[in-house]
């Protein structure tokens, strides 16, 4: 399998190291009149089309920082969506075609090949998903775009220069090349982990629930057509796929996902071929401040399957060890785990247990500690000493260089309390879901840990919310989806029966009961995979990122005064005060015309006939 992995990133590196390849025939090279001709032409130039999933770890989960689930906190006010800075750019490297025309370039040169019928019509299936895959990232962001299914030449000035093809041409244009893909693909593809018949079915799954559903919240047609095909084809999937890993944590964790349940399509990471990433060091590292937010960890529902505004297991938050306690455990593998423990200065690994007794200051404030309290700074410890399977999440958390031991969490930027900043943030809720401590601390910024691309997970997602939206999601579906999810994160199963409109007091009650549950799990299921933004988008809930973000609840003098807190304006204000802590400043809010990304300008300036999204400037002023 490695040697597949070593190909296409090596072809990635050629290809995308040259736009001009297919403008010039240079005389020791291959070119399109000499390069396509056998089936082991195609795949090797296929190779180099599975760039389109992006190799760099935080390309993974990047996106969802313009949630209202995740940030990167490096700034107060990052999020250009929530903070009304996204500009008409000149440049915009979002509107680009030059993959369209590399994949076309193999699709137009398939029927003048010596392959048989059967090998030319995979060839064209794998093309027609890539293709659709690009075309999909492109609808999502702009709506109508450009239909471009040859390679063009200067002569093609009516499509050059042509007017945008309008949504529905471009959404009924990739369904048609889906389905006709997925009749016409080796049900196998090519050897392990490529593109083949049940990756075709996970993609036409992803791609009907965000446009049926953008359908439906944007008042457009044909919503429930597209919604019936994502629950026709996931349905499909999942009766070939019907089991889900043991384990969640692994999934994001190990060296290797060949072989995992549910696991449809991974990029594999390999020291041998220089491939690594630093998703592992990203979450041990300062460089970076990806934290979840006080609206995420509030999804998380506690072991008795219901939300922690109606559960008597939930104690609530005026601690943060209450907060974490009796609570799904995809959110322990997901955000450090509050912990405290005695360290001699941040080198020290030799950690030890508070003992009851002991007088202790933190910050600017002492205590004498009680059993209780001792029993708390440590329960995480041994929580996922039990629950991680791997060992590859550890309590008390180590950086990146191996000698830096952190003496407890939540640790904040102003007061780091025994020096460093790793897994130092501002809200308190540090995002670790890809730390694998091991690959983590041996490998620094060469991590080699695998990261899925599609997973059956998500497709049961899609199912159950494909259904949903059409009236019929059941307790049959709970059962096929959502409950096969939960076992492995230590939540009770669903009982649809019980979810009524007083289930969740919290929810957003525009969104109904049993649809807010079903959105609930795919939130916290597919956090940090590159959903969270887009799922506000297509559900047209912009107005989540009004909201001002905050962090866990603080006592400001164990942190020796340091951090502002909800409601007191500034640090000075929330000296000796406690609450939630705030360091992003209050967002302006999600504008109307932002659910569709504006069109370059320059683009509008070389093709007057693009026309600019609505709300956009047409020019630049």
């Amino acid at each position: 399998m490695k040697k597949y992995i070593i190909l296409f990133l090596f072809c990635s590196i050629i290809l995308s190291s040259c736009n001009d390849l297919f403008n010039i025939e240079p005389k020791d090279k291959l070119t399109t009149t000499t390069s396509f001709k056998t089936y082991d032409n195609f795949k090797t130039y296929n190779w180099g089309l599975y760039e389109i999933f992006n190799g760099d770890a935080t390309d993974v989960w990047d996106k969802d920082k313009n949630s209202h689930l995740m940030v990167n906190n490096n700034s107060s006010n990052s999020n250009v969506w929530a903070y009304q800075n996204v500009t008409e750019a000149t440049e915009n490297s979002e509107w680009n075609f030059e993959y369209i025309r590399r994949v076309n370039t193999m699709i137009d040169n398939i029927d003048g090949s010596e392959m048989s019928e059967t090998e030319k019509a995979h060839w064209r299936s794998v093309g027609l998903f890539f293709r659709s895959f690009r075309y999909f990232q492109l609808l999502s962001k702009y709506g109508g775009v450009p239909w471009i299914e040859h390679v063009l030449g200067e002569n093609d000035t009516e499509v050059l220069y042509g007017p945008r093809a309008t949504r529905d041409e471009v959404a009924a244009n990739i369904l048609r090349d889906l389905e006709e893909a997925e009749k016409n693909i080796k049900p196998a593809g090519d050897g392990n982990n490529t593109i083949n018949q049940k990756v075709v079915q996970a993609l036409i799954s992803r791609f009907a629930i965000f446009e049926g559903t953008w359908r439906k919240y944007h008042g457009l047609n044909d919503a429930e057509k597209y919604l019936q095909v994502c629950a026709d084809y996931s349905k499909k999937l999942m009766d070939a796929v019907p089991n889900v890993a043991d384990n969640y944590e692994l999934l994001f964790t190990s060296e290797s996902l060949a072989g995992m349940p549910g696991v449809l399509l991974y990029f594999e990471y390999s020291d041998q071929a220089g491939l690594t990433h630093q998703g592992g060091r990203q979450a041990g590292s300062s460089g970076n401040i990806y934290e979840g937010t006080k609206e995420l960890v509030n999804l998380y529902l506690c072991s008795d399957g219901k939300p922690i505004g109606n559960s008597e297991q939930y104690k609530g938050d005026a601690t943060v060890y209450d907060e974490f306690r009796n609570r799904d455990y995809r959110l322990y593998y997901t955000i450090v785990p509050p912990f405290r423990v005695k360290v001699n200065g941040n080198n020290d690994t030799n950690w030890k247990r508070y003992q009851p007794g002991e007088t202790v200051t933190f910050g600017a404030s002492t205590y004498v500690l009680t059993e209780e309290d001792c029993q708390k700074f440590t329960e995480n410890i041994d929580l996922l000493e039990r629950i991680s399977e791997s060992g590859h999440k550890r309590l008390p958390s180590r950086a990146w260089n191996a000698s830096t031991l952190n003496g407890s969490a939540p640790r904040f930027r102003p007061y780091s309390q025994g020096g460093g900043t790793p897994f130092t943030g501002r809200f308190g809720y540090w995002f670790w879901k890809y730390y694998n401590e091991a690959d983590c601390l041996t490998k620094h910024a060469q991590n080699t840990t695998d990261m899925a691309r599609f997973r059956i997970e998500e497709t049961m997602l899609n199912y159950a919310e494909a259904m949903c939206e059409l009236g019929k999601f059941d307790q049959e579906v709970a059962n096929l989806t959502i409950n096969k999810l939960r076992p492995r994160a230590n939540v009770a199963l669903m009982k649809v029966a019980d979810i009524n409109d007083s289930f969740d007091p919290n929810r957003d009650q525009t969104v109904p009961a049993l649809l807010w549950e079903i959105r609930r799990e795919r939130s916290v299921e597919l956090l940090g995979e590159n959903f969270a933004f887009d799922d506000l988008r297509r559900w047209k809930k912009g107005d989540y990122l009004k909201k001002e973000l905050t962090g866990c609840w603080v006592k400001n003098a164990d942190y020796n005064n340091t951090l502002e807190i909800k409601g007191y304006g500034t640090v000075e204000g929330s000296a000796d005060k406690e609450g939630y802590v705030v360091f992003r400043q209050q967002p302006k809010g999600f504008l109307d015309h932002y659910y569709l990304y504006p069109i370059p300008i320059k683009e509008l300036v070389l093709n007057p006939q693009l026309k600019q999204n609505p709300g956009y400037k047409e020019t630049a002023d």
